[in-house]
């Protein structure tokens, strides 16, 4: 793959996470059911959380892979119940995608969420998880 950041690329604002909308709450967030009523994570699924759209495939296609994610690991509807070390594994999956995605399309100076994300802001849900499961497993 060639280096993205040197690149020229095509970009235009998010149309799910900068446009005004009560679910968008900041460059990168949009609300929905999971992150207003329960433990999930509010990324963006039109950016990743870059709170940009980019123009190409690589970006949609990884950009697709988030939002699944971020549904995996917290499934609709909120009653149904997935284990811990489940939560564990996709969240970190997550962390994964949104983080080469902000490798490879986000900006030093950016303030959105998946430099947030990028940064460790999520690092004390991760630990929650693990201790969720090792507190089952004694």
């Amino acid at each position: 793959m060639t280096n993205l950041k040197k690149e020229k690329i095509k970009e235009e604002i998010c149309d799910w996470c900068q446009r005004g909308s009560s679910l968008d709450i900041g460059s990168g967030y949009f609300r929905d059911i999971d992150s207003d009523f329960s433990y999930g994570v509010a990324v963006c699924g039109g950016c990743g959380g870059l709170g940009r759209q980019i123009i190409n495939s690589d970006f949609r296609e990884r950009v697709g892979k988030i939002s699944k994610l971020r549904f995996e690991y917290c499934p609709l509807p909120l009653s149904e119940e997935i284990p811990e070390v489940v939560k564990l594994k996709k969240l970190k999956e997550l962390i994964g995608e949104v983080t080469e995605l902000f490798r490879l399309y986000g900006r030093d100076k950016d303030s959105s969420f998946a430099k947030r994300i990028s940064d460790g802001c999520l690092q004390s849900t991760l630990e929650e998880h693990q201790r969720k499961i090792q507190i089952g497993s004694k």
